[in-house]
């Protein structure tokens, strides 16, 4: 594997909140709108179902997304 500078990458900001967070694994950054995903659960989907293939969706479009946390280091 190799090892990438957090800081240089285009999502800096987003690294300096997660490597401090708390519960790293909830770290939000970004208020959303969810007004779309209500309706559609009013038509019978689970709205935990939405979320998550909204996350799958953000996460795709974003190449960082694979790189992993070690420590201070992004691998």
């Amino acid at each position: 594997m190799r090892e990438v500078d957090p800081m240089t990458t285009p999502r800096a900001k987003s690294w300096q909140l997660y490597k401090d967070a708390t519960m790293p694994m909830v770290t939000i950054f970004k208020t959303l709108d969810v007004s779309p995903l209500v309706r559609l659960k009013e038509s019978g989907y689970r709205f935990n179902m939405l979320m998550c293939f909204c996350t799958a969706q953000a996460a795709h479009k974003t190449p960082q997304f694979r790189l992993l946390p070690a420590g201070e280091k992004m691998l």
